[in-house]
């Protein structure tokens, strides 16, 4: 029988599990905004709107979740952890998706 080319474990770190997750966390955060928070309508709502602020921090423990796994990952692929090098990565992204929102905020109407 011949022998089997072992299986490369992807280098792009995505776990698609968390999307629902990432997701209630949205809407959360998104109902929070978006609700009236004056009381005009039934104390219901605003008591919804004040517990939707929990999406925050979900996105917060998320986060820090995320985090910690790639700091781990890059542990136990190099036996050492390069902070700077990490946070540098993390900002170049999230500056990728901040020009991009800016430049179509601008396209926009």
């Amino acid at each position: 029988m011949p022998e089997q080319a072992p299986i490369q474990q992807p280098t792009r770190f995505y776990r698609p599990q968390l999307d629902v997750v990432r997701f209630v966390a949205f809407l959360a955060v998104f109902g929070h905004h978006a609700l009236p928070r004056d009381g005009a309508h039934s104390r219901w709502l605003k008591e919804a709107v004040n517990t939707l602020g929990f999406g925050l921090c979900l996105f917060f423990v998320l986060s820090a979740y995320l985090i910690a796994l790639l700091l781990r990952r890059e542990r136990q692929k190099t036996d050492t952890v390069a902070l700077r090098a990490f946070y540098a990565r993390r900002i170049y992204a999230s500056g990728r998706y901040t020009s991009w929102a800016w430049d179509w905020l601008r396209r926009a109407p």
